[in-house]
């Protein structure tokens, strides 16, 4: 199983919005995705929950 991470240690450079992103069009291909946010806001996650995959 590939994994991507995406990692750095500077604040609003886009991470969040590459990694849900890039994660939304792994997702619409048919592949399962597991998204995991360490940033203390968990922002991926209140996304995630806002836009559920169908």
């Amino acid at each position: 199983m590939p994994t991507i991470s995406l990692v750095s240690p500077k604040g609003g450079v886009g991470k969040t919005t590459a990694a849900v992103v890039l994660a939304t069009q792994i997702a619409q291909k048919g592949k399962a995705v597991v998204l995991i946010g360490s940033a203390y806001k968990a922002r991926q996650s209140h996304r995630c929950s806002q836009h559920p995959a169908r």
